[in-house]
């Protein structure tokens, strides 16, 4: 059985054709499984059943870009497979690595509060597998950094981690993150790359905004000597900020998602163009999840996309209070669009599925 020692690549160095400007494109939450609320009929499913090629709609502009960059949260992995509820929710298959090599991907992050459901060895499995297609990994510590240098001698470092409990395996292997972990971590590579960018999975769910606590954060760690910090976890598309000619991407929401709710579905591909001496461009690219689950560009709704703030007027405009209330309203149109999502869709499910998430609907409100 491998072990997290014994898997190769750290600090590996690709080199990237081109000239001097490299362009990186980074996206949000991948999820290739199927969620506990969508067993049968979510993204996994529909891969299967249709041969769907998930990134097809946006497999041009990925194929543009130098660095294509995502959040994997699914473990790609048969380890432990059994034909019940929970060994199949939030599970991927190991062939859907072609995925990523189709569209274009070869950087991605695992630091993240899904991707040990099934334990340390599905996690372990998904690495190899991606590893063994050319596609590097973040968000383990003794993968970390991974180093990618264009032709011209442009060196990228990157850096992943979790800021979200773990919830479902007590051998936490992937890279859990605290302030001053980061910034120790920024100061052993900054020196030897022009440009370091972090992934943090952190913050709350289905909320449209940061809290201050992350705000406050995202500044120290830009502080430290980031140059591009990229949010994940909140499954919807959070503000933009340039501080100090920096960039954060509070969240990037989702990119492939089985979730019902209209605003999971709208997201953004970040793309950022460097040079030698400086970032030379960023911009939004909006983005829909289709009816298959596949992210599609929306070329005339820039509207969808929050705009870049400048440096504090994000700070200024948070209050811890109203980021409370207004979590708790999130969360409960997120329970109404799913309760409204099954009534409408009640048929599609196989039946025991369809008993296994009521009956977990049941004890989860007689817990609370």
């Amino acid at each position: 059985m491998d072990t997290i020692n014994n898997i190769d690549g750290v600090q590996e160095k690709t080199i990237l054709r081109g000239e001097y400007n490299v362009t990186l494109l980074a996206v949000g939450d991948i999820i290739l499984d199927d969620h506990p609320n969508y067993l049968g009929i979510g993204v996994r499913s529909a891969i299967e059943r249709e041969q769907l090629f998930i990134f097809e709609k946006v497999e041009k502009i990925l194929s543009e870009a130098n660095i294509v960059f995502g959040n994997l949260e699914t473990a790609l992995s048969d380890y432990g497979k059994m034909n019940l509820y929970e060994s199949l929710i939030l599970r991927g298959k190991p062939e859907f690595v072609e995925q990523f090599k189709r569209g274009h991907f070869n950087l991605l992050n695992v630091a993240n509060n899904y991707i040990q459901h099934h334990g340390k060895q599905c996690l372990l499995d998904t690495v190899s597998v991606l590893q063994q297609s050319g596609i590097r990994v973040i968000g383990i510590d003794n993968l970390q950094p991974q180093i990618i240098s264009s032709s011209k001698g442009i060196k990228f470092g990157f850096l992943g981690y979790s800021l979200r409990p773990e919830q479902y395996d007590n051998e936490v292997i992937y890279s859990q993150g605290n302030k001053e972990k980061i910034i120790s971590d920024i100061s052993k590579i900054r020196k030897t790359v022009d440009y370091l960018i972090v992934s943090l999975h952190w913050g709350d769910e289905y909320i449209s905004f940061p809290s201050v606590q992350q705000v406050t954060l995202a500044h120290e760690i830009i502080d430290a000597g980031v140059d591009v910090i990229i949010g994940h976890h909140s499954h919807v598309l959070q503000p933009f900020e340039k501080y100090k000619n920096r960039i954060i991407a509070y969240s990037l929401g989702n990119f492939v998602s089985d979730m019902c709710s209209d605003v999971t579905k709208k997201s953004a591909i970040l793309k950022i163009i460097f040079d030698k001496g400086s970032i030379k461009d960023v911009d939004l690219i909006p983005i829909y999840i289709n009816k298959n689950y596949q992210p599609e560009i929306l070329a005339d709704e820039k509207e969808i996309i929050p705009q870049i703030v400048e440096t504090g007027e994000l700070l200024n405009s948070l209050n811890s209070q109203d980021y409370e209330r207004i979590l708790k309203q999130s969360l409960k149109r997120d329970r109404i669009e799913y309760f409204k999502f099954l009534t409408r869709n009640f048929y599609r499910f196989p039946v025991l599925t369809l008993f296994e998430i009521i009956y977990l609907a049941i004890r989860r409100r007689l817990i609370r």
